[in-house]
């Protein structure tokens, strides 16, 4: 169906079903191209229109974000003192970068995640063959099929801002992703 291409195309997806959020229908701008799992999150509605925020938490709902997407993300025990701790190190990066995005009228070019205990979780730090330590801190890049892991073990604002920066730069050593 010409349909399809067209919207394909136009969208750059690939994948079907695929449930596109569009702001305006004009202009084409897209609110998130993960409109499955935002609705699949959040089914009473009460988020809508699923404008995606900067920073969130790992669950299902983001593994397409994660296929699709460069991410940053911050790992950890899953207690509620190192999840606060991950929002409160993460947060203040991923507002500037998703502000910097918006004001050059792009979509972000890093999306920001921390991560606890779930069944996406364990299977992502499969996957990528993480080392099986809290805090870690790592970009994913799966449509290169390349992770950067830092090596820092303890992971301030500071270490954090530092990484994104070095990333940004070009200037961080990529590993391969198995799997």
């Amino acid at each position: 169906d010409d349909r399809i291409k067209t919207l394909s195309k136009l969208f750059g997806i690939s994948g079907i079903p695929t449930l596109i959020i569009v702001e305006d229908l004009q202009t084409g701008k897209i609110i998130t191209k993960d409109g499955r799992g935002a609705v699949g999150a959040d089914p009473e509605g009460k988020e809508f229109p699923w404008i995606p925020k900067p920073l969130n938490m790992l669950d299902g709902q983001y593994a397409g974000t994660l296929n699709e997407e460069t991410s940053v993300i911050l790992f950890t025990d899953g207690s509620d003192k190192e999840m606060e701790n991950a929002k409160s190190v993460l947060q203040p990066i991923a507002d500037e970068s998703h502000a910097k995005a918006k004001e050059q009228g792009e979509d972000p070019d890093l999306f920001f995640f921390y991560a606890g205990e779930d069944e996406i979780v364990d299977s992502l730090r499969d996957f990528a063959n993480l080392e099986d330590r809290d805090p870690l801190l790592v970009i994913l890049d799966i449509p290169d099929q390349k992770i950067y892991v830092c090596p820092e073990e303890a992971v301030t604002q500071d270490v954090a801002r530092a990484f994104v920066s070095k990333f940004q730069a070009g200037s961080l050593q990529a590993s391969p992703l198995r799997g």
